[in-house]
């Protein structure tokens, strides 16, 4: 979103101000953390609502891509946004809670002389098949999920980017343990990227000869093949 990066740039100028103030709260008078929550609750509510917006759609795009990949039934793959609201990104639901979460936070926020709930704080967790992939996913799983995340990623960005921008895509080694059908399924999906980069220390057969310019890189040159 293009206001996305102005209130980010003013939610940690806010923060930053109001943690200044809860390391020295004997030298500021008491309505000044008050007029620092007003900013903070603002620009972070922005945030989190572009943030809950964005996640949705790439679950959208990761239950596509998850398809695609997870051809043995692996499980359905899902980012959850972890932070102080639960429920649909809407503004003054998510101001709410920020409030109230803040106003709750005040004396821990004052002891820790740091601001201890808010967007600076939120993660984004996937799963797979019902469970914390960084927990229970196997390193394949982890892998494979991976992969599925930053094409997720790649049709986020394909439905916001104007016609005229390409979207190039880098995929970098990440066929040595992938088995055939797999391969099969990721070059399916990175096709619709308008152009991709892919790098390899040996030929996938699954690629797609169509279209296809090859190059070897050795010993500092690069030749044509």
């Amino acid at each position: 979103r293009p206001a996305y990066l102005g209130h980010l740039q003013s939610f940690h100028l806010a923060i930053r101000s109001r943690n200044a103030i809860l390391r020295a709260t004997d030298t500021y008078p008491e309505h000044a953390l008050a007029a620092y929550d007003e900013l903070v609750v603002a620009h972070g509510t922005a945030l989190e609502v572009v943030r809950g917006e964005l996640v949705g759609e790439l679950n959208r795009q990761l239950a596509a891509v998850g398809e695609r990949l997870f051809v043995d039934g692996g499980g359905k793959i899902v980012a959850k946004y972890s932070s102080f609201w639960e429920g649909q990104p809407i503004a003054a639901e998510v101001e709410a809670a920020f409030r109230e979460s803040l106003d709750k936070s005040r004396i821990r926020d004052t002891r820790e002389m740091r601001t201890c709930v808010g967007p600076h704080l939120a993660n984004v967790n996937i799963h797979l098949a019902g469970r914390p992939l960084a927990r229970y996913g196997s390193e394949g799983e982890c892998r494979m999920s991976a992969i599925a995340l930053r094409l997720a990623s790649l049709g986020v960005i394909r439905g916001v980017v104007t016609p005229e921008r390409a979207v190039v895509l880098l995929v970098d080694d990440v066929f040595g343990e992938l088995d055939s059908q797999r391969r099969r399924a990721l070059f399916e999906c990175v096709a619709e990227a308008d152009q991709v980069l892919i790098t390899a220390t040996e030929l996938p057969e699954e690629l797609p000869r169509d279209g296809l310019h090859m190059y070897q890189v050795e010993s500092g040159s690069i030749e044509s093949l």
